[in-house]
């Protein structure tokens, strides 16, 4: 189920829309921690 619903996601995918096709079942610290991962690897501004 997971697998099926992050299809189509690259690495440079917002942490909130990961969350909304997990039918936001992830936990908001993990959220924190991507969103800190991806603006410390200059992937995108905070």
């Amino acid at each position: 189920m997971t697998a099926e619903a992050l299809e189509g996601l690259d690495e440079e995918a917002p942490a909130e829309e990961v969350a909304q096709r997990l039918d936001g079942k992830v936990f908001p610290a993990v959220l924190a921690f991507l969103k800190a991962m991806t603006v410390q690897a200059g992937v995108r501004e905070p």
